[in-house]
Formats: C-alpha cells, sequence, structure tokens
C-alpha cells in the first residue's frame, strides 16, 4: 500500500492511498463470506446461499458499498 502525505492549511494533513488489487480482493472475498452467512433468503439454510443467488438478492449496489466502506476503514486505519 503506498501512503503519500500532504501538508494542508490549519494544521490539516492530506492522504494519498494507493490500494493495491490484492487487498481489494481480499476484502471483497471477507465482506462477501462474511454477509452471506448472515443473510436469511427464503428456501436456503442461512450461510448456505450460493453466491450469484445472494448477489441478486442483496443487490450489486448495496454490496458494493459495504465493500467500499470496509476497504476505505481498513485502508486508513493502515495508513494511518
Amino acid at each position: 500500500m503506498k501512503v503519500t502525505q500532504e501538508v494542508l492549511p490549519d494544521s490539516q494533513v492530506g492522504l494519498e492511498i494507493e490500494i493495491p488489487p490484492e487487498m481489494s480482493q481480499k476484502t471483497y472475498d471477507q465482506v462477501l463470506n462474511k454477509l452471506m452467512r448472515t443473510v436469511n433468503i427464503p428456501g436456503f439454510r442461512k450461510g448456505k446461499v450460493p453466491r450469484q443467488i445472494f448477489i441478486q438478492r442483496v443487490g450489486m449496489p448495496q454490496f458494493k458499498a459495504a465493500v467500499l466502506e470496509e476497504l476505505v476503514q481498513s485502508a486508513v486505519d493502515q495508513a494511518i
């Protein structure tokens, strides 16, 4: 992970964080597995929902938002 720091006025600091593809894929898989274990979809036992059906029922925009939130939070924590 590449972090570039920039000093801004009024004692502020700007960070530019470059996230490698491996970290993105790892976070994607972790969030997917976590959500698949907790979601309750009729016709499937909890935690046994196929990946494609999970994404179809939950919706790709909502899933991507969860992945981005987790990815940004972990990247900022590591950068600081």
